[in-house]
């Protein structure tokens, strides 16, 4: 047995020793969603990153930039920094370049800014996003926060703990969905007309009165018949 099986199985031995054995599942099933969870982040990093140097490897070699292997592996080396990272190596790699040829450094900040915004918008929210189980608005959102939190360090951490509680709060809001038996049909993107029991009680109102309201009309207008039929028949007389 490993050291971190060992670590987990004295971290389960710990919990049900001293909590509630319902309070231990759910914490254990809270952990286990957030090793997996972080181990499905740092895999999806990882093939972002080789995404990444890869478009820049093809892209520079297309067009003849200098340093194509230390530019595209430096970029995809800071781009472990999530979003932002990659802006250093662009700024390493510009300076590279700069020493070799101005112009094309100039070239080199367009394509990097074309390519980040691809990275950015495309490939870091679906790959990384779809690795832990995240929409690529909490991608883009957590990456924000725990950057104006804890700066580089939060971005890294802010998105797989983000995951955990999308999770975790999921997986909650089912089941109360699930308990309360509330109408699947409710729950679509394009859910029918919903009406609630108010609503139909009041609908059902609405349409006696209007079923009085005719059947009064219509007995007022059968007796203004009646008596035009009686004074014509007086009238006859």
């Amino acid at each position: 047995m490993s050291s971190k099986e060992r670590l987990a199985c004295q971290g389960r031995v710990l919990l049900y020793a001293y909590l509630p054995e319902r309070w231990a599942d759910e914490t254990v099933r809270i952990l286990r969603i957030a090793n997996s969870t972080f181990s499905n982040f740092i895999s999806g990093q990882c093939i972002e990153v080789l995404i990444l140097g890869s478009m820049f490897a093809v892209t520079m070699y297309l067009f003849k930039m200098p340093y194509v292997p230390l530019v595209s592996v430096l970029v995809a080396v800071t781009a472990f920094i999530p979003i932002v990272g990659a802006w250093i190596g662009c700024i390493l790699g510009a300076f590279f370049i700069l020493v070799n040829d101005p112009m094309q450094a100039v070239w080199f900040i367009v394509l990097f800014l074309i390519l980040q915004e691809i990275e950015n918008n495309l490939v870091y929210p679906r790959v990384v996003g779809t690795s832990i189980g995240l929409p690529s608005m909490w991608v883009l959102f957590a990456v924000t926060i725990g950057g104006s939190l804890m700066g580089v360090a939060g971005m890294i951490l802010m998105i797989p703990l983000f995951s955990v509680v999308y999770t975790v709060l999921r997986e909650y809001a089912l089941r109360r969905v699930k308990v309360r038996q509330i109408d699947p049909d409710k729950l679509r993107d394009h859910p029918p007309e919903l009406k609630s029991k108010f609503k139909e009680k009041r609908e059902v109102a609405r349409k006696k009165r209007e079923a009085k309201r005719a059947a009064d009309l219509a007995e007022m207008m059968k007796q203004k018949f009646r008596i035009s039929e009686n004074g014509k028949n007086r009238n006859g007389q």
